[in-house]
């Protein structure tokens, strides 16, 4: 099955079909439970979308994605993640740190 090409018109207007394709797009690129390729890959193997509180919302006229990682420090900022997220000319969703 070959996955939609987003433009930048997917983008910019706030529908329920695009926040859940977004949303899908996000937990496959950052949330895979199984067991991680490399220690670097790790946390994000670790936890589902469900875990960390996945997010996907549209504010200003732009997609974010917004979670929690429910490990690290003590300090619950520092395991807050937002993301702008913008397509590439080839179609490619983008995730910006924030």
């Amino acid at each position: 099955m070959q996955r939609k090409r987003l433009t930048s018109e997917d983008l910019s207007n706030n529908s329920e079909r695009t926040r859940r394709l977004l949303y899908d797009l996000l937990a496959a690129s950052y949330f895979r439970k199984g067991p991680p390729r490399n220690e670097q890959d790790m946390r994000e193997w670790r936890y589902g979308p469900e875990d960390v509180g996945l997010e996907v919302f549209y504010l200003h006229g732009r997609w974010f994605g917004k979670w929690t990682w429910p490990e690290g420090t003590a300090d619950p900022d520092s395991r807050r993640e937002l993301v702008l997220l913008q397509v590439e000319q080839d179609g490619e969703l983008v995730q910006v740190d924030v």
